[in-house]
């Protein structure tokens, strides 16, 4: 019995079970935790909030484009609903990879980090907090460019160019890096690219400089395909 017993007293859920309860950091069973979170929400909510409506608004405007029936009154070409579905998906796409590099791989920088430095649990846990809002937000933002996507390829008349498709998408994920790295980097100061690095600003510069190059790069890949595909 003994020696059976002792592989047990060594396993990591018996530890877990020995920990005190206040131990764990999950929103539902900390309240220091839940009163960081407010607290973090109370001081930043204007600077938490403004990119997303920012965003939000984009979103709207380009899915009412996507999907509005043409008037005939008016020149359109026949890609700007692809191209406008494209914009949403990459700017989802966009945030994926800031969240999911940055934040998550590299760790180079959190939602608040120069804010609220998640050098303890208790900072990392309110972070990690943000990081989660802000990756529902992306979430929700490609699931609706996959359905703007699909409606405007059921629509013959539309055009399905891969270079429209890949204009949208490189466009989308620039406009994203713009807008969050103005508001969250520069005018709020929530978080640095880098916040471990001597010169910050050089690489807030950089994500600028990253999302000005791809939608440069996605305006060339556009009229790239204007040459060849006359639809567009």
């Amino acid at each position: 019995m003994g020696t059976d017993a002792a592989p047990f007293k060594k396993s990591p859920a018996l530890i877990m079970l020995l920990v005190p309860a206040n131990a764990f950091c999950c929103v539902n069973c900390n309240q220091e935790l839940q009163a960081a979170i407010k607290s973090s929400w109370q001081e930043n909510s204007l600077a938490i909030a403004l990119p997303l409506i920012a965003l939000s608004l984009i979103i709207m405007i380009l899915s009412w484009l996507a999907l509005r029936k043409n008037n005939a009154m008016l020149y359109e070409p026949a890609g700007m609903p692809l191209l406008c579905a494209s914009l949403v998906l990459g700017m989802g796409l966009g945030g994926f990879v800031d969240g999911i590099v940055f934040h998550q791989i590299l760790q180079w920088h959190e939602m608040l980090s120069n804010r609220i430095p998640a050098d303890n649990l208790l900072g990392k846990s309110v972070n990690m907090f943000w990081d989660g809002i802000f990756h529902l937000f992306t979430m929700l933002t490609v699931l609706i460019g996959i359905f703007l996507i699909w409606k405007v390829l059921k629509t013959p008349q539309n055009s399905s160019s891969r270079y429209v498709f890949g204009a949208g998408l490189l466009a989308g994920w620039g406009i994203f890096n713009v807008i969050e790295g103005v508001i969250n980097h520069e005018v709020f100061g929530l978080h640095n690219v880098r916040e471990a690095a001597n010169e910050k600003e050089f690489w807030n510069l950089a994500f600028h400089i990253l999302g000005i190059s791809l939608i440069a790069a996605s305006v060339f890949l556009y009229y790239k395909g204007r040459k060849r595909e006359k639809i567009i």
